[in-house]
């Protein structure tokens, strides 16, 4: 599944930037509204922008999810010992202030 998503985000991401392109020009050359060429290009490319920068963050949380669940999966024994540290008047460490 996560194969499809990974092809098929970044086409989508590139459709939609060439669209933006598309609309640019259809309101440079005078076919639509030049202002409403210029916000659906924009909208476009923000869009597009998205979808790349969510389909990265999703491939990261795929790849760093495996590692977590190997973390909550273990089952051993830890043993820390913990110590407070000395107090610096009892070890000689008395600095006047």
């Amino acid at each position: 599944m996560t194969t499809i998503s990974n092809r098929a985000m970044p086409r989508l991401a590139a459709v939609l930037f060439c669209s933006g392109w598309a609309l640019g020009f259809l309101g440079f050359f005078g076919l639509i509204s030049e202002s409403s060429s210029m916000l659906g290009a924009i909208f476009l490319w923000i869009l597009s922008a998205l979808i790349l920068i969510m389909d990265r963050v999703n491939a990261y949380q795929n790849e760093h999810r495996l590692l977590q669940s190997s973390w909550e999966d273990f089952e051993g024994d830890i043993d820390a010992e913990v110590s407070p540290l000395p107090d610096p008047t009892e070890v000689g460490l008395d600095l006047p202030l």
